[in-house]
């Protein structure tokens, strides 16, 4: 049986293959903050919900879709376990019902900052090595590839509506 091919006998040098790279990244930086979340049972896109309940103090589960890699009806799925928790409060508007706030409990307010603390820390150590400057390059190019991204997007969506 043979041994499966490496990432670079696929794409050639890692350096040329920018997903490589990405998945790369985007492994080491989830894998490590779920290790920091696996003591409180949340996994980093719960952590991600409650952060951003924790910094705008209420928000919706559509808000939350559109800016987060997950779908409407996952979403509302994560919020239910959340919910059920017991670290975060929903609130139907009395005017339109459809429309449903977030918001954190008291246990949901105490234990994001201890969350956050730890994320923190696990960014610390892979940022070990990288100075101010390097870290300034990355976070420009990674808007850059981003800002592409969205505006391919964009341009496609745009001509698919006047075929």
């Amino acid at each position: 049986m043979s041994e499966p091919l490496l990432e670079e006998e696929i794409w050639g040098p890692t350096a040329d293959y920018l997903g490589g790279n990405v998945a790369g990244l985007s492994n080491a930086v989830t894998k490590g903050i779920a290790m920091q979340l696996q003591p409180f049972a949340l996994t980093p896109i719960e952590f991600a919900i409650l952060g951003i309940c924790y910094r705008s103090g209420t928000t919706t589960v559509s808000r939350m879709a559109r800016v987060m890699p997950v779908d409407a009806g996952r979403m509302s799925r994560i919020v239910n376990k959340l919910y059920e928790q017991g670290l975060m409060t929903r609130t139907r508007l009395k005017n339109d019902r459809r429309v449903v706030h977030l918001g954190l409990t008291e246990e949901g307010l105490r234990l994001v900052p201890e969350l956050i603390e730890r994320v923190q820390e696990q960014n610390a150590i892979l940022a070990e090595g990288i100075t101010s400057e390097e870290r300034a390059v990355f976070i420009a190019v990674s808007e850059k590839i981003v800002s592409n991204f969205a505006r391919k997007r964009l341009e496609e969506n745009a001509g698919q509506r006047l075929d």
